[in-house]
């Protein structure tokens, strides 16, 4: 007795959908109610690449959250230990000799004249 070839594609797909390990993608092609196991399994891969890129794109924007956090108190961080530091030589931001400590005369530490 030969077993109708509709039959075996349809079982074919059932046991495709319900080996599938993740319960949303399960759902979606069950509800997709596709004929064969070939179109089972194309929107299956299909679904997995959009979640996987999703998965992706979540990671990414978390990371450029943090970054930009980082960068804005790196810069505010910048920004106090250049007024300390105007404040400590007294000259409002003016470049100083760190070797000599000189206010901007034309020269600094690396081609400072005191060496």
């Amino acid at each position: 007795m030969k077993v109708p070839e509709e039959l075996l594609e349809t079982l074919s797909k059932k046991q495709f959908i319900d080996s599938l390990t993740d319960s949303e993608l399960r759902l979606r092609i069950h509800q997709a109610r596709l004929k064969t196991l070939d179109e089972a399994i194309q929107v299956g891969e299909e679904l997995d690449a959009f979640n996987r890129v999703e998965f992706q794109m979540k990671d990414l924007e978390r990371y450029a959250q943090t970054v930009t956090t980082e960068v804005a108190q790196l810069k505010t961080l910048l920004k106090d230990l250049t007024a300390k530091c105007a404040e400590k030589n007294g000259m409002k931001g003016r470049p100083i000799c760190y070797k000599c400590g000189e206010i901007h005369v034309g020269h600094f530490k690396r081609v400072c004249p005191k060496s």
